[in-house]
């Protein structure tokens, strides 16, 4: 989109140069009034993902109606490439690793020890 430049006409005196009102009571400044995420500590960020998980949480435990859509992605989109890689990549190493003389069976019985502890999942 081609940059554009607007006049304005401005009928409140208070409005600054920038189009943000000036502050009414004396002694309060806009730069106050600024949030920056880079001066809060990790342990906010943190605490807002946490809050965030169980938000969503207490959605799939309450919502009886709720349920994840699965995604198909298209065969020629990025990402659809990038899913197929990744998985071809998996099999084919695990493939080499199983083939190989002696055989290694690191990946497989990593495979098969996160299937059993983790049977429902994808």
């Amino acid at each position: 989109m081609p940059k554009t430049e607007e006049t304005v006409l401005q009928s409140d005196a208070s409005v600054a140069e920038n189009g943000a009102p000036e502050p009414k009571t004396p002694g309060q400044s806009q730069k106050s009034k600024s949030f920056c995420l880079d001066d809060q500590s990790s342990d906010l960020i943190e605490t807002v993902n946490e809050v965030s998980k169980l938000s969503i949480l207490h959605e799939i435990v309450v919502n009886e109606d709720f349920y994840v859509e699965e995604t198909i992605l298209p065969p020629n989109s990025v990402e659809g490439r990038f899913a197929e890689a990744m998985y071809n990549a998996f099999w084919n190493h695990l493939k080499e690793q199983l083939l190989s003389t002696p055989p290694d069976f690191t990946c497989a019985l990593e495979l098969l020890k996160d299937v059993k502890e983790n049977p429902g999942d994808e």
